[in-house]
């Protein structure tokens, strides 16, 4: 018998989150096993890991999910969920936003100025069409792990050779193991190269200097030249200490969890805890809303033959409490329970600003066919340069736990 932990996830891409990723993990136990899975997960820059063992357990195995045996067979196979997080418009519910092919960027933020995301809120959802039957995603956690300058103008080309044209923000970021500044000239991309030294006179190569913050163009006999009148754009991280690496320090990136879309999450004979003979404390509450209560049965009545001690009573939304229609049985100390939750709202009425040491945590978890709206914006600091708006884009690391 294989027990399988499955779920698709999303890590975050070049912009402010998410692009595609897999995440499974396969246990295996044996018929005298306890296992205690305790899982955090973490998903950054299209991040894909895959980890898959699959062995057998005997016949008569027993195998105990939240305090109730259930005898398997040789051939049987659990699957349990993971977490799918995924970031939508909320005008397109359809289309997974922050993915490579389709990044959140803050078109122009300016000096001084508070700039709240054109496309606010965004819907960042839990297995939003129930395919996955998710678990809920807890302990939700964001920062901010870097800041992009996009396409910044840095001038126009007047056709003469070797050109030089400088950033805003020197030093630039340079990762010897990719390119990771990009040049774009009109709206041609051309290659930078460590040396113009064996390049033709039309190749669309140049030549960044990562200290001095420039970019060197060619003299049409080795490197071509920009056209005259062409604008010039750099795309690159800076390395200072009011921008790029360091801009997570001065708290720029705010996020605000401002309203939630709920929708039902059924849960089918959880275990939960007896309080008394005529109230239960069900076990995702408070943490969660709950929509409603259905039945409550011994532990011993799994198929639902017997008394619905819960008929004709009534529940908590906030606490989780359920109050019975009949007294269970002396000495009764857990019960199943069918029940429906679903989000609760975080109602945060301000922004909280990330910076390098500050992350923000999310006081509920997002169940699954649930979502948070978020609205971000960023704040970026009077004097900075340039004041005429710079295109941000912000890659943000969203980490939490399944259980």
């Amino acid at each position: 018998m294989a027990v399988t932990r499955s779920g698709i996830g999303n890590a975050t891409g070049d912009a402010l989150v998410y692009a595609s990723g897999i995440f499974r993990r396969t246990q295996t136990v044996s018929s005298d096993s306890k296992v205690l899975v305790v899982q955090t997960k973490t998903k950054v820059s299209d991040a894909r890991v895959v980890n898959q063992q699959v062995s057998s357990v005997s016949s008569d195995a027993m195998i105990r999910r939240s305090g109730v045996p259930v005898s398997v067979s040789s051939d049987c196979k659990i699957v349990v969920n993971g977490v799918d997080l995924k970031l939508f418009k909320q005008s397109d519910l359809v289309t997974e936003v922050g993915t490579d092919s389709n990044p959140i960027e803050f078109a122009a933020a300016f000096a001084g100025a508070t700039t709240l995301h054109s496309d606010n809120p965004f819907l960042l959802y839990n297995d939003k069409d129930g395919t996955f039957d998710s678990v809920d995603a807890k302990n939700i956690k964001m920062e901010v792990i870097e800041m992009n300058v996009v396409d910044e103008p840095v001038g126009v080309s007047d056709g003469t050779a070797g050109q030089v044209f400088s950033v805003a923000f020197p030093e630039i970021v340079q990762d010897e193991t990719e390119n990771t500044v990009a040049v774009t000239v009109g709206v041609t991309a051309w290659t930078v190269v460590d040396s113009l030294t064996g390049y033709g006179n039309s190749d669309q190569v140049c030549v960044v200097d990562y200290v001095a913050g420039t970019v060197t163009f060619g003299n049409n006999v080795t490197g071509a030249i920009p056209a005259l009148g062409d604008s010039v754009f750099v795309t690159y991280t800076p390395n200072t200490n009011t921008f790029g690496v360091e801009a997570r320090a001065d708290g720029w990136f705010g996020v605000q969890s401002a309203d939630v879309d709920r929708h039902n999450r059924d849960i089918f004979l959880d275990v939960s805890t007896v309080i008394d003979t005529t109230h239960v404390q069900l076990a995702h509450v408070p943490i969660v809303s709950v929509a409603g209560v259905q039945g409550v049965y011994l532990v011993s009545d799994p198929n639902r033959l017997g008394t619905n001690y819960f008929t004709s009573g009534s529940y908590n939304d906030t606490t989780g409490v359920v109050t019975l229609g009949t007294a269970l049985p002396g000495g009764t100390t857990q019960v199943l329970v069918d029940y429906s939750y679903t989000i609760t709202d975080d109602a945060e009425v301000s922004f909280s600003q990330l910076s390098k040491n500050v992350v923000h945590d999310f006081a509920n978890p997002i169940p699954s066919k649930n979502a948070k709206k978020l609205n971000f914006h960023v704040v970026i600091p009077t004097g900075v340069s340039p004041t005429n708006g710079v295109k941000v884009k912000l890659r943000l690391r969203v980490y939490y736990t399944e259980y």
